[in-house]
């Protein structure tokens, strides 16, 4: 491609082209990225079938120049991304960010203003290496979605769940090939993954068009959904009489059923928006249950006999009921096809939660677990499942595992079989249930995710945790991320004498402060004495709690009162 009659070259490294009006007069213009982080315009004064190029300005940003960050290295898309009819730039970078730079000028002239970190769930996109983003509405629903291709050959969808004006970026989703599992091309592209999309064979759905390092474009056609749920008809009428022999003999067959299943679940909920494109799932997977009742209606099937088939019903169940959005209309009509009744029935009209265990559990374990959900304020937890996996079956392998939006597994003892007390010994004890204080501790692993979806509530949690632990446990500043800076804590370590500074002895010096070192003092300032875990697995810091509180929460009040009298 020229301009004014010469080749046109911009830098001497990486380069990225994009086409689009940038100066209002229906022409396509041309928009260059080049290395490091530079970007200029090539504008069209010629005609849309024969375009002419004469020179090129820099387009401009709030100080002058437009910037990209430093490493972009031409990383670069163009959209409008807020829908105010002018041209906006996408940045991706070798950090693994995603930066938008928002038009702010005219139709005739373009003007950028600063940067801004694209984020899905409020939450920065922060990858390992290099993000090549494209902006496209790869669900067909009209609203432009944030993709990128990541380094080691994964292709990546966030759709917009907001609208043309305002997006909102919620769901990821992982490009998937025909057996429902993640696409992985890096043996084809190597490094620098860059998808781009269009119908290439005219069947209404979409193909990936990827380049990477070794100079090659490679193509993957774009699978139509029914395709696959045919795949699944056909896996299920051919084993209609011996399918739980099928899953535990042929690995094969059992890894891609489940992977169709569990690609639909990600294509239906995280993937399609609009109810009228989600309407022929649900209608699919409801006749599915009810064309094989005989494995997919809710009861007891003997794991030896229909090995995994249990967990393969719970997957259905799953889909179907994310195949719309939740209303209690759709509970009802999801209880009364795969035919819940009983607790397990009110356990799912009146929470939106799927308990799913073979039909093994008692009634008393039902009971336990309507209960103890009627407990919790509904806006603090979130489950589509309950699993008990024990009754699903024995050394279940990986590939059945239940998918779902968000769920927890539990144990299966019967309720009073064991119990506990999660109280130290400065406490008066208070023995619990365990099958009861199990459930408590996964289901607030839930009121943690939705406590770290505000930044806020999840700042305090850290906090709180680093107000105990100091003075030798470094964290993070908050404006530069959270939890513990490792390598500050270890120079802090070795400069108190508690490391050696032997990387193979770090574990047990680690280990040594809270056993014998001054960590000792320190662990009553966290109610479970498990201070040490908080610093290394933040995200049980509610689930632990939980065990107390609701195995008596005067007790709990009654011990952090004494120990504040302690001076803790």
């Amino acid at each position: 491609m020229q301009s004014s009659g010469v080749n046109i070259q911009a830098g001497s490294s990486y380069t990225g082209a994009c086409f689009a009006d940038m100066t209002g007069d229906m022409l396509p213009d041309l928009i260059v990225g080049y290395c490091p982080d530079r970007v200029r315009l090539y504008v069209n004064v010629g005609t849309q079938t024969q375009p002419i190029f004469t020179g090129f300005m820099p387009l401009q940003g709030p100080e002058g120049e437009l910037y990209l960050p430093v490493h972009c290295y031409a990383r670069i898309d163009v959209a409008d991304w807020n829908g105010d009819g002018l041209v906006d730039i996408v940045s991706g970078e070798f950090e693994g960010h995603i930066t938008l730079y928002l038009n702010d000028g005219t139709q005739n002239t373009p003007h950028f203003a600063s940067g801004i970190r694209l984020t899905v769930n409020e939450k920065e996109i922060d990858r390992a290496y290099n993000t090549h983003p494209r902006i496209y509405d790869v669900n067909q629903d009209g609203l432009l979605d944030l993709t990128f291709g990541l380094n080691w050959g994964l292709v990546i969808f966030h759709t917009n769940n907001g609208n043309s004006t305002q997006p909102n970026l919620k769901y990821e989703v992982k490009a998937m090939n025909s057996s429902g599992n993640q696409l992985d091309i890096r043996d084809l592209t190597q490094n620098n993954t860059n998808p781009d999309y269009a119908d290439l064979n005219n069947d209404q759905v979409l193909d990936l068009i990827c380049g990477g390092e070794i100079g090659k474009i490679f193509v993957m056609y774009g699978i139509p959904y029914t395709s696959q749920l045919a795949r699944v008809d056909q896996i299920m009428q051919d084993h209609s009489n011996d399918l739980g022999q099928i899953l535990s003999s042929d690995k094969d067959i059992r890894t891609e059923l489940f992977g169709i299943h569990q690609g639909m679940r990600l294509f239906v909920h995280d993937f399609l928006v609009s109810v009228d494109a989600r309407q022929p799932i649900k209608d699919w997977y409801m006749s599915h249950v009810a064309t094989y009742t005989q494995y997919l209606l809710k009861q007891y099937l003997d794991p030896t006999i229909h090995t995994y088939v249990p967990s393969l019903a719970g997957q259905v169940w799953v889909n179907l009921f994310e195949s719309l959005p939740d209303t209690q209309t759709h509970r009802i009509d999801v209880a009364n096809k795969i035919n819940l009744q009983g607790y397990y029935r009110n356990i799912f009209l009146d929470f939106g939660t799927l308990f799913i265990e073979n039909s093994c559990a008692d009634i008393f374990q039902q009971q336990v677990v309507y209960n103890y959900l009627s407990l919790l304020p509904r806006e603090l937890w979130d489950a589509d499942y309950i699993t008990i996996k024990n009754y699903l079956g024995t050394n279940l392998p990986s590939e059945t595992n239940i998918n779902g939006r968000m769920g927890v597994n539990i144990f299966s003892y019967r309720v009073g079989q064991y119990t506990e007390n999660p109280f130290p010994p400065d406490s008066q004890p208070c023995w619990i249930d365990t099958f009861s204080d199990c459930l408590a501790h996964e289901i607030n692993h839930t009121v943690d995710v939705i406590f770290s979806r505000n930044q806020i509530q999840k700042e305090r949690k850290y906090f709180l945790i680093e107000q105990a632990a100091q003075p030798d446990v470094i964290f993070y500043p908050h404006s530069v991320g959270l939890g513990v800076d490792w390598t500050a804590t270890k120079a802090r370590f070795q400069a108190q004498g508690f490391w050696n500074g032997i990387v193979e002895d770090w574990n047990q010096a680690w280990s040594d402060y809270w056993s014998s070192g001054p960590g000792v003092a320190l662990k009553e300032n966290w109610l479970r004495n498990n201070l040490k875990l908080m610093c290394e697995a933040p995200q049980e810091a509610f689930a632990t709690l939980a065990n107390q509180y609701f195995a008596n929460s005067r007790t709990m009040l009654n011990l952090a009162l004494i120990r504040w009298d302690r001076g803790k």
